[in-house]
């Protein structure tokens, strides 16, 4: 089962991460989420092995200070369909959406 774990110090390792949650038995993968330029943006995402573990991980752990801020931990959710668009027309948006060829003009 995946848990998230959000608000989290930014220079925050993901030894400490493990650290922090171990006593609640097998984590399988630690995601840490980072932005453009490298930065860790706060949120993590845990996988542990044993679902009742988990759920005991987010009642004890929901609301504990870690490296002076307090953690939200939680169910993870599933992602979103992103929304794709409406195709083409929309990509460049310098050009002019309803624009009349000069012919069109009576003088």
């Amino acid at each position: 089962m995946e848990i998230f774990v959000g608000n989290l110090s930014f220079d925050l390792t993901k030894d400490e991460l493990l650290n922090a949650f171990s006593e609640y038995g097998e984590i399988t993968n630690v995601r840490m989420l980072f932005d453009a330029e490298g930065r860790f943006r706060g949120i993590a995402y845990l996988d542990f092995t044993d679902d009742t573990k988990a759920k005991e991980a987010i009642s004890k752990m929901s609301g504990v200070d870690l490296k002076g801020r307090p953690m939200k931990v939680d169910y993870s959710r599933p992602a979103r369909p992103r929304f794709n668009g409406f195709g083409a027309g929309f990509k460049n948006r310098r050009k002019k959406f309803f624009s009349r060829n000069k012919t069109d003009l009576k003088s």
